[in-house]
């Protein structure tokens, strides 16, 4: 997936910074599924939901947990996206605080000159 973004996407593509997995195995030999192996590859981390099942030691942040009914796996995407949008409300709020220091510094500089 990340190793050959030609083939896949058609051209060269931005690496995200994180993977969201709900469960690391796919089809009915249930091999690791390939999007773990290319993140490793890729150096991309990845959170993802472990059962039983799956091996923890494949994933950069493992979240126990058991991901076989809709009713869990739902609870996991609502928890993953208030993470994402609290992380993302932060960032925002320190570039912008980041972002007034210097323009206060700026004037304060012309003031002295």
């Amino acid at each position: 997936m990340f190793t050959s973004p030609q083939l896949l996407f058609g051209g060269e593509v931005r690496l995200p910074d994180l993977l969201v997995i709900l469960h690391t195995r796919e089809g009915v030999k249930y091999n690791v599924h390939p999007a773990v192996g290319d993140a490793a590859k890729g150096g991309v981390p990845t959170v993802a939901v472990v059962d039983s099942d799956c091996n923890p030691n494949i994933v950069t942040y493992p979240v126990p947990g058991n991901d076989d009914t809709p009713q869990a796996t739902q609870l996991y995407l609502s928890l993953f996206k208030q993470a994402i949008m609290l992380g993302k409300r932060y960032r925002r709020q320190k570039l912008k605080e980041a972002s007034d220091e210097e323009q206060s510094g700026e004037e304060s500089e012309t003031e002295c000159v």
